[in-house]
């Protein structure tokens, strides 16, 4: 069974750290955070840290609208759609 630990920032639930044989995986819960969401740390502080600083960057960009919280799985889906996109040889016209 794997192990996880409640990521908090600033009494806020952010995410989960799951313990994997090679670290721990941040696993974002809310959209603020998602910056770190999968990102792989050799402790389970230094998830954290990656948490606060997804945190603390959302916080600079401004505050967060029920809207966007809601179209953040979406706005994840087509981020990825991009980067596979970046990675795929242009056709010539």
């Amino acid at each position: 069974m794997q192990s996880s630990k409640v990521v908090e920032i600033d009494g806020v639930f952010v995410g989960a750290a799951i313990r994997l044989p090679e670290g721990w995986q941040f696993v974002s819960a809310d959209v603020r955070a998602s910056g770190a969401n999968g990102a792989l740390a050799a402790t389970f502080a230094d998830a954290q840290m990656l948490a606060r600083r997804a945190v603390a960057s959302a916080r600079r960009d401004g505050p967060i609208s029920k809207k966007q919280q809601a179209s953040g799985s979406f706005l994840r889906k087509l981020l990825s759609l991009e980067s596979k996109l970046q990675e795929t040889p242009r056709q010539p016209d």
